[in-house]
């Protein structure tokens, strides 16, 4: 929260200062057009000085100009205006029939450097424009990097809770297993729920360990996929059984399975996410009736793995299927995960070139859909 707090601190500043940048340029720009018509009255000056220095006080026929000067005349040669114009091209030099010096800035010098100002200021507004709408996006880049950093570290640590309650809890099950059967003697009805227990609790155990190595390969592209072509719904059929055997029978599973569907699959990595998702729907669904949906449309092959439980709210429904995410309530907090489960899932149907989602079921409840292409 305080880096947070600190990034957004310093994109105010950020922008303080650009804001800053902009009215100083704009007033730079008024200032440079304030200099130049400055200039050019100073020019106007200089060329009507130089003017009287070129005149003389007696009229030849080499100087039909006069200039009249209070109660003195000037004259001049008809190549003057000539000369001053050539030397001065900013400058307009007339001589009216009342003799008034006149070497004024041309209206269109003005023109230009209202022009030049104005299109220096757009262009300015573009520039500053582009380039905040650049700085702007580059911070929203970085706090929404530095965002999902903090994210990806927040969901490590609970990671880390969460498998070491995953490993602790097997491990002192076990211990106490062992101590029992060694400090007590035990009727052989006792032992053999013990060692029943302990079976238990071993595969527990092994199957988190395979969940994390499994998770590893993934991340580092050593999962090599063994693809064969095999009859999907007898596959699928089989998996079911063996899952509620596992069970004794606290899993009970509806399935609408259309036969002989053909697909190219690998059987392991497969078997491990539908396990994930049945495993995922009885955990947070309770004991509420799970159903199991498979048929094709067009060419592709859909899987739906259905609960009736409390539902997942839209704003997880895309993020469960991150590395680490669990959905932060109360019902999450109370069950056992590490937050890879439907993580692998995602990558295992996307390595078969398929889609995963979820949706809302029908009254309620979850609906994970898999979409697989028939080739």
């Amino acid at each position: 929260m305080k880096s947070r707090g600190f990034f957004l601190l310093l994109l105010l500043f950020t922008c303080a200062c650009f804001v800053w940048w902009i009215v100083k340029m704009n007033r730079l720009s008024r200032e440079n057009l304030q200099w130049q018509l400055e200039n050019q009255s100073l020019l106007s000056l200089q060329a009507q000085n130089e003017l009287l220095w070129l005149g003389v006080t007696d009229s030849t026929v080499q100087t039909p100009l006069a200039l009249q000067l209070g109660q003195s005349k000037l004259y001049f040669p008809d190549t003057t205006l000539t000369f001053l114009s050539q030397r001065y091209p900013e400058l307009e030099f007339s001589i009216e029939e009342h003799p008034y010096l006149q070497a004024e800035p041309k209206e269109v010098i003005y023109r230009m450097a209202r022009e030049n100002r104005s299109r220096a200021r757009y262009f300015q507004l573009t520039e500053s424009a582009v380039f905040f709408i650049l700085l702007l996006t580059g911070f929203i880049w970085i706090y929404r990097s530095l965002s999902r950093a903090l994210e990806i570290n927040l969901q490590q640590n609970q990671f880390l809770v969460s498998v070491t309650h995953e490993l602790k809890t097997p491990i002192s099950s076990m211990r106490l297993i062992f101590q029992t059967l060694l400090q007590r003697q035990l009727d052989p009805e006792k032992q053999h729920a013990l060692y029943k227990a302990g079976i238990t609790d071993n595969n527990r155990l092994l199957n988190l360990v395979e969940t994390l190595l499994l998770a590893t390969r993934m991340d580092s592209h050593e999962l090599c996929l063994h693809l064969r072509r095999d009859n999907f719904s007898e596959w699928l059929s089989e998996l079911l059984d063996t899952v509620c055997r596992e069970s004794h029978g606290t899993l009970e599973i509806t399935r609408n399975i259309v036969p002989d569907i053909s697909l190219c699959f690998d059987p392991v990595t497969m078997a491990n996410s539908i396990r994930n998702l049945l495993d995922n729907a009885r955990k947070y669904a309770g004991n509420s009736d799970i159903s199991v949906h498979l048929f094709t449309r067009g060419h592709y092959i859909f899987l739906n793995v259905i609960d009736l439980g409390p539902g997942i709210a839209d704003a997880h429904k895309k993020k469960i299927f991150l590395k680490f995410y669990r959905v932060n309530d109360a019902l999450t907090s109370k069950s056992n995960g590490t937050g890879l489960g439907l993580y692998i899932v995602a990558e295992t149907i996307r390595r078969h070139g398929g889609t995963i989602k979820a949706e809302d079921a029908i009254p309620y409840g979850t609906k994970f859909s898999i979409k697989l292409p028939m080739s």
